[in-house]
């Protein structure tokens, strides 16, 4: 079975500075290919099917998955959000993008490498074999055993998330003891 790569971007069409992007399109014409490509499943959360809140399934993604792909177009709060999640779990094996012209990338993770991509002016993907087999190659990279993708904090977040028992916070400190 192919490992899972989690999707963090905008859906449907969305303005970016001044144009729109289909981003429903940049997936299904860039991303999902380029997954594929990397022998991995790609899924985006408007793709879950389990019922009940959002936000389990989402945050059991985002820990949980082995890697993942982050549009930054637009500078979605939505993604930013998860992309911070996904950073404190597994930095190594997430992977981001944006749409070339569509804004400058916030300070925080401007000095993270990104890939960037090609929109027409009417807002649908182009130049899209180069931007495959980019996404491709920073996919099967992330692969690599060199890359720490273990890192303490997922350690402690899956050590959290599996092992249901009371906590209390500790006068003092910043932290959550059992």
């Amino acid at each position: 079975m192919s490992p899972l790569c989690f999707i963090l971007m905008p859906f449907g069409k969305k303005d970016a500075t001044g144009r729109e992007i289909d981003f429903d399109a940049v997936y299904e014409q860039l991303i999902v290919p380029a997954v594929h490509d990397a022998g991995m499943e790609p899924l985006r959360a408007d793709e879950e099917k389990t019922g009940g809140i959002i936000h389990k399934p989402m945050f059991e993604r985002l820990i949980l998955c082995e890697y993942a792909v982050a549009d930054l177009t637009a500078a979605n709060a939505n993604v930013f959000y998860e992309l911070g999640v996904r950073h404190a779990a597994k930095p190594h094996t997430t992977v981001l993008m944006f749409a070339e012209g569509s804004g400058q990338i916030p300070f925080d993770v401007a000095q993270l490498r990104a890939i960037p991509y090609a929109v027409s002016a009417d807002g649908q993907p182009s130049d899209v074999a180069k931007f495959q087999t980019l996404l491709t190659k920073r996919l099967v990279d992330a692969r690599k055993p060199t890359h720490d993708s273990l890192s303490i904090n997922y350690l402690k977040i899956t050590r959290i998330l599996i092992t249901p028992r009371p906590t209390r916070f500790v006068t003092g400190s910043n932290t959550l003891r059992p």
